[in-house]
């Protein structure tokens, strides 16, 4: 698939539909995709498909796409991190759904698999306060004054030290699987393609979704990090300090 060749639109599949509709559905296809990182995604379906041909394999089902992810885990060619699998897995599922309408987020045992790759799994960064401190922080501090503080210091122990980044992550940006969060750190320098991920759990998930919790129900925008008074969300954004 050329990332400039439009979507491939079946109009027998489609009948009652006026063509010029179907045609504006199939554009609307390709925007919804990530316009900075369309490329990458593309790759990752191009990548499986090729996969799937070399195995002889022709259907997308829970089965094909455990052994993908499987072999993708254990190849010994190229090491990839958990968080790198999270993000191929995430491509994956976003350009099947578009393209070919197969929900894979239902895969129950793909998911599962990805989760225990990632157990035990933290991505070595250079801090200014050691783990234990930190981890010392997160246990002791008030949440009525730092539960905020708690959060960003998830995200930059699992994700990224930058904060910058982190003010641009929205509520999209996290998939939810029910005992654990996948989040994307949104890529905000043009001229490099890092894409931040990580997964959180247990007591680390805890503090992530007490913080979520605490979102109002009227706040208009779509980022994650909103202003924290008291033990209380507001609707304003978050600050940089």
């Amino acid at each position: 698939m050329d990332s400039d060749d439009d979507f491939v639109v079946n109009y027998s599949e489609r009948p009652g539909t006026p063509i010029e509709l179907v045609q504006s559905a199939a554009k609307a296809n390709q925007e919804l995709l990530p316009t900075k990182s369309k490329n990458r995604y593309e790759e990752a379906y191009n990548s499986y498909e090729k996969w799937k041909g070399s195995k002889g394999a022709t259907s997308n089902s829970e089965t094909v796409l455990l052994a993908y992810i499987s072999e993708m885990a254990n190849t010994k060619n190229e090491y990839l991190k958990p968080t790198t699998l999270w993000a191929r897995y995430s491509m994956l599922k976003a350009m099947l759904n578009i393209l070919q309408k197969v929900d894979i987020s239902s895969y129950a045992t793909v998911t599962a698999f990805l989760k225990r790759k990632s157990d035990g799994y933290v991505p070595k960064k250079a801090r200014v306060f050691t783990e234990i401190e930190i981890q010392q922080f997160l246990d002791s501090a008030s949440d009525e004054v730092w539960l905020d503080v708690k959060v960003v210091c998830v995200f930059c122990m699992f994700g990224t030290g930058r904060t910058h980044k982190l003010l641009s992550v929205r509520m999209s940006d996290i998939a939810r699987y029910g005992d654990m969060y996948f989040v994307t750190i949104p890529t905000v320098n043009t001229k490099t393609k890092e894409q931040n991920s990580f997964a959180t759990r247990g007591a680390m998930l805890d503090i992530v979704r007490k913080y979520e919790n605490l979102r109002l129900a009227n706040v208009i925008t779509n980022r994650f990090f909103l202003n924290y008074q008291r033990g209380k969300c507001t609707v304003q954004l978050i600050a940089k300090s």
